[in-house]
């Protein structure tokens, strides 16, 4: 008798079909307790001998063919009659007929698949040692919901968002708000997945974020953005929203795990990806904390710069907004957000510290650095009037130092 073997192998009651062929042609019938691609455990109220050989029919759930499969038994235990009253036989697969192959091969991986799935997502919500650094933060958190899980919400949530909003159809526009975002996601702290940009029809003042990386830039705020640079500015700040992670973040409060766990498994309901996807396109309309909001600012103002856009746009295009916030309800986008004034201050005081520190970095010259001093991401020469990269001493034209 062979020496019982230990793999890998997943606890699951399936019917089975078998004849043992010592024995005149009579299918009976047992359970699996436990299979693998190498065996299983068979439990019946016929006794198996070891060294026994057998054929087998596993009906494999989810409509798939019957997996027919030659055996032979490598141990056999006799049921204690206080307990139980079936045998219990260890069976070692010698033998799966070619046209089940595949299909019996497709049900383990998509066992597989389901038990990493759990691990993954169980250790998550189970182990209070489930930690990441998050760079844009620059703490550890907990975040339930992974990558894949917020772009699978992102694309769905963004199907809705292409029901319910008008689009652009001047493609400059949009080329622009993309050709912005894509240099900004680029210098990112979070690049493990695809951002995609779209220019709503809609004159209020705003821009928001769906889960995913989906970011919207409403028409009414490229009207009012002076240059690129306050553009990037915003752009950037809903960037930031991602990178940090607030929109999972508020999706995993308000979801619960029982429906982010279905999701991970993709055993999810139709109802509750609608409420996913309902809580996600409303949690995009609502503000964040005055915390989230405020780091927020300093990502977008980060970010701008590594990406070679001026960060201090962002207080003159708050600015502008807080002059309009003089009128009834103001913009959107600072009834969803703290006071301007509060980021106005708040900005004045950190962009010279992000700019240094990326100066340092890059190893660039950061003597009197100031709000003032530090030196620009763009020059213009005050003879030709033509605007060259910051870096640049003299103009290539007519020789003026800039």
């Amino acid at each position: 008798m062979r020496e019982k073997r230990r793999f890998i192998r997943f606890n699951i009651a399936l019917k089975v079909a078998y004849i043992v062929r010592r024995e005149p042609k009579i299918e009976k019938f047992g359970t699996t307790r436990d299979i693998s691609a190498q065996g299983m455990q068979l439990l019946t109220s016929d006794k198996i001998k070891p060294g026994d050989k057998l054929d087998l029919k596993i009906f494999l759930p989810e409509a798939l063919n019957p997996a027919h499969i030659r055996g032979v038994a490598v141990w056999s235990k006799e049921p204690e009659a206080a307990k139980s009253h079936s045998y219990n036989a260890g069976i070692d697969f010698e033998k799966i007929e070619e046209d089940n192959k595949n299909t019996f091969l497709k049900f383990l991986c998509g066992l597989m698949r389901t038990f990493i799935a759990i691990l993954t997502v169980g250790s998550l919500l189970m182990s209070g040692c489930a930690t990441m650094y998050n760079p844009a933060t620059e703490k550890k958190e907990l975040v339930f919901i992974t990558t894949p899980m917020e772009v699978m919400l992102g694309r769905n949530t963004a199907m809705q968002a292409a029901k319910q909003y008008s689009f652009v159809k001047d493609p400059k526009q949009a080329d622009k708000v993309t050709e912005i975002g894509e240099k900004l996601a680029k210098v990112s702290d979070r690049t493990d997945l695809k951002y995609h940009f779209a220019v709503v029809e809609d004159k209020e003042i705003n821009a928001f974020t769906m889960p995913g990386g989906y970011i919207y830039v409403n028409s009414g705020l490229l009207d009012i953005t002076n240059n690129d640079d306050e553009l990037a500015c915003v752009i950037g700040h809903e960037i930031g929203h991602v990178a940090a992670r607030h929109i999972a973040k508020k999706l995993q409060v308000q979801l619960g795990y029982d429906i982010l766990m279905n999701i991970a498994l993709r055993n999810a309901s139709v109802r509750q990806m609608r409420q996913a996807i309902d809580v996600s396109f409303n949690l995009a309309e609502l503000g964040y904390s005055r915390e989230d909001e405020l780091l927020a600012d300093r990502l977008g103002a980060k970010y701008a710069y590594k990406a070679g856009y001026d960060p201090r746009a962002m207080i003159t295009f708050l600015k502008k907004l807080k002059e309009k916030d003089k009128g009834e309800m103001g913009p959107v986008f600072l009834r969803s957000h703290p006071y301007a004034s509060q980021r106005i201050q708040m900005l004045e005081k950190q962009i010279p510290s992000i700019m240094s520190k990326i100066d340092a970095k890059s190893g660039r010259d950061v003597q009197g650095l100031s709000a003032k001093s530090v030196q620009p991401t763009r020059v213009m020469c005050g003879k030709c009037r033509r605007i060259f990269p910051g870096t640049v001493k003299y103009c290539p034209y007519d020789g003026t130092k800039l």
